[in-house]
């Protein structure tokens, strides 16, 4: 082992030798005592009574080593040959690890073939086992080498390596699916980024605007990327229809590396995701009905648009609320299938009038909406605007056969950097939306909020409170007013009104309050109790005169009035020849048909039905060609014009062919607000038949009218003269 333990000095590792001769199996043993250090006395001496109790063939084939198989069988074949002439102390060297049994530990080694040497006597061929830990590494890290690299080529991700210089090192498969119009493998060594972005734009695969708009441009934004790429990038790419996440990273050496991972599903998986995320937001702020936006969205919207001008990026904002009058009373009278058809047509108009692609339209619910401008402060656009809402609104609506005409009321806020949102815009609209319906309720109006409007806000809440006690505990009374045969000047019947003390016994004006009970919906409830109270008064007078009661137009769209009329008139006798029934024109304004339905159901119990404040407002003649009426009113209006010192010639011959039409149809024709003698004169001339004012009589309580009774006695008046 001379020679061997010489060789082995050139090692620093444990060495384990073995001389063997020619035709002899020598014995192994350990030259080092690194040996010892490395594996412990008692393992290595089992290790190398190991090696000494088989051969080395032996001890390869029984798998002590994990030296790939075809290295092995290439080792042992070569020691069947004779070995060849080697000079100096040159060495064959096969790396191997030894996998000791009792604990698993692997061993790196390295087996040795040192030259033949002649001993003299024979020759001498040495085997060597050098046990390292550096062997070991060299091997492993060869291993994770070829391990990573096969995961590299079958990796589905495009994969692709470029030195130091930005030349293309190495591209797996996967980076060649995804660039097919690239060289192979081999050709593509060398390239640089900007060269493969020229081949992509060629090939026409790149999905992006700026490549197709400004090829030059897209170009230099991606060599700039490469050229300040520090660290790593990361972007999502889309080429020829698909969709990938590109990493780029970058080594400490300079080198780089790319990776596109095609996420082509999950975009679409996630596009599908944010889409549905979309709709249901949509449907948590549209308002399902008229796809408008809905209340969430509006105080949303607002609460922005707030932020925006208290931040100074707009210079104000207003708000336009919209409250449909009336409509109420469409859900109660053809039910609420028609009513939703009515508020459809309405959204869309007043979408159309009233959106410019910056303001916001919203349903805020039930009959109300709600128009957001953005950047507008300005009185007379919004005054335009409202005006536009109004008409388009107005127009007529056909639903189910049926014409409808609605009204509104509009309530106009504006908020500017001095109130900013200091205060609620909505519920400034809403205090000026209510000041409208106030000023004209059964009329389209508009009004701008101001801020004394709080306190007539306030005022009308109150009112409505103190009303809902009255109508609770019956606290109204009925006061009548009389009427005349314009000839004689005899009593013919009385108008009853309704008459209200507030909690102070303070007579509150009937257009004050009336007005409010139609709003509120009370009015059913009210008028009830009125024509109940009147037939049952009127029932004790003497049998030729008459009672007229006001009848609403929420009363009239009440499908059961009709059978209201017909019970209390069994209930308190009145005959019903002696009741007369007072409507305005305004009940046929929002459906002709089912109006004249209403009356012709009344006159059919034998009440007449009179049609009050003719002359006002729509009046035209043409109503009186189908309105089932009894009773033509001339409006007081009328008489206010005449003055005996200026005579109104046209006003007179207005008169008298209301009189002589009505005359004509069958109509009782009677004046209004008669306070002057002149006025009386005047009616008598002309031939009206009946007449009612102050000058003759005015609203008194039922007392009075007993009074009245008592020291009157009045002939029957022809229907005709009076």
């Amino acid at each position: 082992m001379t020679q061997a333990v010489a060789f082995s000095r050139d090692f620093t590792d444990a060495v384990i030798g073995m001389e063997q001769a020619a035709d002899e199996t020598g014995i192994f043993q350990a030259l080092h005592t690194a040996c010892e250090r490395m594996l412990g006395p008692t393992q290595l001496a089992g290790f190398v009574a190991a090696l000494n109790r088989r051969s080395i063939r032996r001890a390869f084939c029984a798998g002590m080593t994990d030296l790939p198989v075809e290295a092995i069988s290439a080792w042992l074949a070569d020691r069947q040959n004779p070995e060849p002439e080697l000079a100096g102390t040159a060495s064959l060297e096969h790396p191997v690890f030894f996998r000791l049994h009792n604990d698993g530990q692997i061993i790196g080694g390295v087996v040795l073939r040192c030259p033949q040497l002649d001993s003299g006597k024979q020759a001498v061929r040495q085997n060597l086992i050098r046990l390292t830990d550096s062997s070991l590494r060299t091997l492993q890290r060869q291993k994770l080498t070829q391990m990573v690299l096969e995961a590299l080529e079958q990796s589905e991700e495009a994969i692709s390596f470029y030195d130091e210089e930005d030349g293309v090192v190495f591209s797996n498969p996967a980076y060649h699916r995804v660039f097919p119009h690239y060289p192979g493998r081999q050709g593509l060594l060398g390239a640089r980024h900007l060269d493969l972005y020229k081949l992509d734009l060629e090939a026409g695969i790149i999905d992006d605007p700026l490549a197709r708009t400004d090829p030059d441009a897209y170009l230099a934004g991606r060599a700039e990327l490469a050229s300040t790429l520090v660290d790593h990038h990361r972007e999502i790419q889309a080429l020829g229809g698909r969709t990938y996440i590109y990493f780029r990273m970058k080594s400490r050496t300079g080198a780089t590396m790319s990776r596109r991972i095609d996420i082509t599903e999950q975009w679409q998986i996630t596009a599908k995701l944010r889409e549905r995320e979309r709709e249901l937001k949509e449907l948590v702020y549209r308002d399902v009905l008229t796809g408008l936006h809905n209340r969430a969205f509006l105080r949303q919207h607002i609460t922005a648009v707030s932020a925006r001008l208290e931040a100074g990026a707009i210079n104000g904002f207003a708000v336009q609320l919209i409250d449909l009058n009336d409509f109420k009373a469409v859900n109660d009278a053809y039910g609420h299938d028609t009513g939703d058809q009515v508020l459809k047509v309405l959204a869309e108009r007043i979408a159309s009038a009233g959106g410019n692609g910056q303001n916001t339209i919203a349903r805020l619910g039930g009959d109300e909406f709600v128009v957001v401008l953005e950047n507008q402060t300005s009185r007379m656009a919004l005054r335009s605007l409202a005006r536009q809402l109004i008409a388009s609104i107005g127009n007529p609506i056909e639903s189910n056969t049926r014409v409808f005409r609605m009204g509104c009321s509009i309530g106009i806020a504006i908020a500017t950097g001095e109130r900013g949102g200091r205060r609620d815009i909505l519920v400034d609209a809403d205090v000026a939306m209510y000041h409208a319906k106030s000023r004209k309720p059964k009329r389209s109006d508009y009004a701008f909020f101001r801020p004394i409007m709080l306190d007539e806000l306030n005022s009308r809440r109150n009112l409505v409170a103190a009303l809902r006690t009255a109508v609770s505990e019956q606290k109204f009374e009925l006061n009548y007013q009389p009427r005349f045969c314009t000839m004689t000047r005899r009593l013919i019947g009385f108008e009853a009104l309704l008459r209200w003390r507030n909690l102070h016994n303070r007579p509150v004006p009937p257009s004050r309050f009336i007005p409010i009970l139609e709003e509120t919906g009370l009015i059913d409830q009210v008028g009830e109790w009125v024509l109940a109270a009147a037939c049952e008064q009127a029932r004790s007078w003497p049998g030729h005169l008459s009672v007229a009661v006001n009848v609403s137009p929420v009363q009239v769209g009440n499908a059961r009035f009709a059978q209201k009329v017909a019970d209390i008139l069994a209930r308190t006798g009145l005959p019903a020849q002696r009741l007369e029934l007072e409507i305005t024109e305004s009940v046929f304004l929002d459906n002709e048909k089912a109006a004249v339905e209403r009356l012709n159901e009344w006159r059919a119990l034998g009440v007449r039905v009179a049609l009050d404040d003719f002359g006002k407002g729509y009046s035209s003649f043409e109503y009186l060609s189908w309105v089932p009426v009894d009773i033509l009113k001339i409006d007081r209006s009328f008489i206010a014009r005449f003055d005996p010192n200026e005579p109104n010639l046209r006003v007179k011959e207005i008169m008298r062919s209301i009189i002589d039409l009505g005359k004509s149809l069958g109509m009782l024709v009677i004046a209004e607000g008669v306070e002057r003698e002149d006025q009386m004169e005047l009616l008598r001339s002309i031939g009206c038949p009946q007449v009612q004012g102050y000058l003759l009589g005015q609203p008194m309580p039922l007392s009075d009218v007993l009074l009245l009774l008592n020291r009157t006695s009045a002939p029957v008046c022809s229907h005709q003269t009076g």
